[in-house]
């Protein structure tokens, strides 16, 4: 009855710890570990678009930098054949357009080059970013295995108490039989005892028996 007992235990233990493997993946470790990542992977995602966006609109200062470099050289030549041709209006103007494309090409290029900069710059921060992630993802499998032991020898340990308890009582079971067994083997010796002795009362019996009638014959 121990011995079923103690299995009955077990069997109610295993049953409890299914409900509670529930709780523990809301509330352990792990689970909080998976959850921070998944937003640290919704937010490097997020991160992505943006540097994308900036890459976008790098591509756009570009091409409006060459736009004004093309306006430049090309006010530069309407200079030159407005000054041969001797109209002073039109070079005038001419020189007026010059300036204003030179002021947009260089302020473009400040700005493309600025764009350049911050863009490496978002990359260099993006591929960290994703570095310390690809190790959270390692880190993570090194605590699943982790956790995996530990429950594995937490429910070894709970398993090996059953079980020696199981040993001492099939120990104190087989005391109990080998008891059974000296008790018949004393009750198998004593028979033939009694068997004998049982036997020399009657031989007696009939000894005296007979030596009673020899004397009344007499």
């Amino acid at each position: 009855m121990k011995l079923f007992n103690r299995v009955k235990d077990v069997v109610k233990v295993d049953f409890q710890n299914v409900i509670d493997k529930r709780k523990r993946k809301k509330n352990s470790p792990t689970a909080k570990l998976n959850q921070f990542m998944r937003n640290c992977e919704t937010e490097i995602k997020g991160i992505e678009g943006l540097v994308n966006r900036q890459g976008e609109l790098k591509a756009k200062l570009y091409q409006e930098k060459e736009q004004a470099e093309y306006m430049v050289k090309k006010r530069e030549s309407q200079c030159e054949v407005a000054t041969q041709a001797g109209e002073i209006e039109l070079e005038k103007r001419a020189h007026e357009e010059l300036a204003y494309y030179q002021d947009q090409a260089v302020k473009l290029e400040g700005l493309y080059e600025k764009a350049e900069k911050d863009e490496d710059d978002l990359q260099n921060q993006l591929q960290n970013m994703r570095h310390q992630l690809k190790e959270m993802h390692n880190r993570r499998l090194e605590l699943l295995t982790r956790e995996a032991a530990a429950h594995a020898n937490k429910r070894l340990t709970s398993s090996l108490a059953v079980l020696s308890a199981g040993g001492a009582y099939l120990e104190s079971f087989e005391k109990e039989i080998e008891q059974v067994e000296d008790g018949v083997q004393v009750e198998y010796e004593r028979t033939p005892f009694d068997v004998k002795i049982e036997s020399l009362e009657r031989e007696l019996n009939l000894k005296e028996k007979g030596d009673e009638e020899d004397i009344t014959s007499e």
